[in-house]
């Protein structure tokens, strides 16, 4: 672990006075403890999108929608107003009032928004006041909640700006600043018509949607939704959708999104609940998360984050990435040091009970010394917020999620930076070269470039395999000199490899897929050129480079012998999916394959034809997805594997033509099921050999032409209807989820070596399946492409 030397220890925010209205006018004084709403000064710039697209966003809604109501919401998830302070409310003549005014509308659903911000408002200042300072020094509450009718303006300085349409809530809860300043707005800033406009993501506490007669339950849920993503600090947030005839309350945390029934107006005391819970929530309702708090460089401008870990104080992070928040919640911080590289952190919500942890596996990796091209912790922990572990409990299914935080001391950019295909292809030899650990999740976001290290110096593995940039020069480096061409990220999905003839029996945690669907995995040994042998031999040796290579005399694939005929399909119909080595490998052809697809060179050229095959590939890329279990589907990704040999190159621009063939070659290697050869492959790591082979001969051939490229510019994929590529040319294939895998074409004429590869594999010790993947978005920095965001 570095030394504190080399960490970051700055103090937290300053206390600040803010004075606060009440509900009689008057006013009292109090100190915050910029925990809620600090104000550090911060040059960082607004972070603008670098990759979007997060398949969950888009059916967020339509879960929230499909949620069934929990008809004991207000005893599981409110705490009741005390009796003294509710009899207070529901005597006072203003409040009946307005919610009589509210239930008698029937148009200008408008009028009801300022009709609720004075309903809200005096019940919030009720609270507020006639709580004791105990109270609010216990719960950390130096403000009230104040409503504030935003419907005319968008919410602000959202983490990814470019995203989707800005949300307009019509009414949110913020905490008050600043009244005696200025009372009239109590410290936001006012629009022309008299709303609030500007009020940053980040510090909305609450949204309230209304609608005369329509369920306003999806609204408010996606404004939950984008609120939760920008906001760390809040692993869990309340909602309400307001109709004339009564109201919905939302809980949203890391186990989902929980909705009351419908209710009336007249029930004002579970109304009252709604918002004293926002004060102070009933047990095992995390609301906030004091490790972490929000730093504003101006008024109500873009924010930066502080957080603490393992006992130190960071400053200055920038979210680079953000996850779903109704599960994993997982967020990305990147912390800029003006002294120091830059590092990482990462949170997310956890099963502990999985065999094996990301903190785990990561010192497996390093256990010996650092692997070159793995990121490397600092520090890791349960969160705790005020000495309570941030942790939520399903009372239904007994699952517990947990806050880990992990500092990590490597950062590297994203595969679309690459400056050149030659960088781009000595990152991708980098990441498939083996560490003990297998991924079991690589794709464009967990394979970066460029890396660069937190912590020096590195204490490297001088048994590590050589790296590519030896290889090339002919000549070992300094162990301490040496530098990895890619850093993989991201082991939340990873397992301990052993090799596949050390147990006899699949454990059935290992029936299961995981991964990130489009990159989930899918010839005899090649050999090198005179040249590329001689490089490859005086590093590695000749004994390796014999050891991997096919016996032409016997007719082997990888060393492997192929099944027969009726063999390979009865074979194939009793078949069960495991992980096996080569699914990273394969995993990291469809990454490679993707990237080098979307990168822009510095000299090419589009061309009709190009453009159309381009929009083919990532529409059936896009479209590959992970099956329901026992679901017959078609693999979309057959289409890329099968076709002609002359095809390859159309789908790139024609500086990129001898690329177009290095992933043919590739491909030829990762199509064969190796799973059901009647004599399997000697050696669990052959097609990563195989790929490593084609790379070097590649990078040989082209060392003076590395075809440079424009960093961070993509080739479009959206057609002129403004969608993405549509799927066309696929081969039906069967496809399960758990235990079936994933099982190519059984036609009668098929190749023996080509049939169902995904079934039978090396054995692992890894954690319980987990359902789905992660999802998330990477952010970027305006004007920092060479350093742009990480995600994990």
């Amino acid at each position: 672990m570095p030394s504190i030397e080399e960490r970051p220890c700055t103090p937290p925010p300053a206390a600040q006075e803010a004075t606060v209205g009440s509900a009689d006018g008057t006013s009292v004084t109090h100190m915050s403890s910029g925990k809620l709403q600090p104000h550090i000064p911060s040059p960082v710039k607004p972070p603008q999108i670098a990759v979007t697209h997060l398949r969950k966003d888009i059916a967020a809604t339509e879960e929230a929608k499909s949620t069934d109501f929990d008809s004991a919401f207000f005893e599981n998830h409110l705490r009741p107003c005390p009796p003294d302070l509710y009899e207070a409310l529901r005597v006072k003549n203003t409040v009946q009032q307005q919610i009589n005014a509210l239930q008698s509308i029937t148009s200008q659903e408008s009028t009801m928004y300022g009709l609720l911000v004075s309903l809200f408002n005096q019940i919030s200042y009720a609270i507020y006041n006639s709580r004791k300072g105990d109270f609010k020094e216990r719960l950390k509450l130096y403000h009230p909640f104040l409503f504030l009718d935003h419907h005319s303006c968008p919410l602000a300085h959202f983490p990814r700006s470019a995203w989707s349409s800005p949300d307009l809530p019509d009414v949110i809860g913020v905490f008050q600043q600043d009244s005696g300043k200025e009372a009239s707005t109590r410290g936001f800033e006012l629009h022309h018509d008299g709303t609030f406009r500007g009020v940053p993501y980040h510090r909305v506490e609450t949204i309230i949607e209304a609608k005369l007669q329509r369920d306003a339950r999806t609204q408010a849920s996606s404004c939950l939704y984008k609120v939760q993503q920008a906001r760390p600090d809040r692993p869990a947030m309340y909602g309400l959708s307001v109709r004339v005839r009564g109201f919905q309350l939302l809980y949203a945390s890391p186990l989902g999104v929980k909705a009351s029934e419908p209710t009336p107006w007249t029930e004002l005391r579970k109304l009252c609940a709604f918002v004293y819970s926002m004060y102070d929530p009933p047990p095992r309702h995390i609301l906030y998360d004091h490790s972490i708090s929000w730093n504003e460089g101006s008024r109500l401008g873009p924010s930066t984050w502080t957080f603490d870990a393992a006992g130190f104080t960071y400053a200055n992070a920038r979210l680079v990435f953000i996850g779903y928040p109704w599960g994993r919640r997982t967020s990305i911080l990147r912390v800029k040091r003006s002294n120091h590289p830059a590092l990482m952190s990462k949170d997310s919500f956890v099963d502990k009970s999985r065999r094996f942890l990301e903190a785990t596996l990561l010192a497996l990796i390093h256990a010996d010394g650092d692997i070159p091209g793995a990121v490397r912790l600092i520090s890791h922990e349960d969160v705790k917020s005020d000495e309570e572990v941030v942790s939520f409990t399903n009372e239904a299914t007994g699952e517990i999620k947990t806050r880990r935080r992990l500092v990590l001391a490597d950062t590297g950019v994203q595969l679309e930076h690459a400056k050149s295909v030659n960088d781009l292809l000595k990152a991708i030899m980098t990441s498939s070269k083996q560490r003990r650990v297998l991924h079991r999740d690589m794709s464009i976001f967990n394979i970066l470039m460029y890396p660069t290290n937190a912590a020096s110096p590195p204490r490297w593995l001088p048994s590590f395999p050589p790296l590519i940039d030896e290889i090339l020069a002919g000549e070992r480096q300094d162990p301490a000199a040496r530098t990895a061409r890619c850093l993989l990220i991201d082991f939340d999905h990873g397992a301990r490899l052993r090799a596949s003839n050390e147990v006899k029996q699949v454990p059935k945690t290992l029936k299961y897929r995981t991964g990130t669907p489009m990159y989930i995995a899918r010839a005899t040994m090649p050999l090198l050129s005179d040249r590329a042998r001689a490089m490859y031999v005086r590093l590695h040796g000749q004994s390796r480079y014999d050891k991997y290579n096919d016996d032409p005399t016997k007719g082997t694939f990888h060393g492997g012998v192929p099944a027969k005929g009726a063999e390979i399909r009865a074979t194939a119909r009793k078949m069960q999916f495991y992980h096996r080595w080569e699914y990273d490998a394969e995993s990291v052809f469809w990454t490679m394959y993707s990237i080098l697809l979307r990168v822009r060179p510095q000299n090419g050229n589009e061309t009709r034809q190009s453009v159309t095959a381009l929009l083919t590939d990532w529409g059936n890329l896009k479209a590959h997805a992970i099956p329901e279990e026992d679901l017959q589907i078609t693999d979309v990704r057959d289409a890329i594997l099968s076709r002609r040999q002359d095809v390859w190159p159309l789908s790139f621009q024609v500086v990129m033509e001898d690329v177009a063939y290095l992933l043919l070659d590739i491909a030829q290697q990762v199509a064969p099921s190796y799973a059901i050869m009647e004599t399997p492959p000697p050696h669990d790591d052959h097609l990563h050999e195989a790929m490593q082979r084609l790379i070097l001969e590649y990078l040989v051939k082209h060392e003076d032409d590395p075809i440079p490229l424009t960093p961070g510019v993509l080739r479009e994929v959206v057609n002129k209807d403004g969608e993405g590529g549509r799927t066309r040319g696929t081969m039906t294939t069967t496809q399960t989820k758990g235990t079936g895998g994933s099982k190519r074409p059984r036609n009668e004429d098929e190749d023996p070596a080509r049939i169902s590869k995904r079934n039978i594999g090396v054995a692992l010790e890894e954690p319980p399946a987990l359902v789905g993947q992660w999802d998330g978005i990477v952010l970027a920095e305006e004007g920092e492409n060479e350093e742009a965001a990480a995600a994990a």
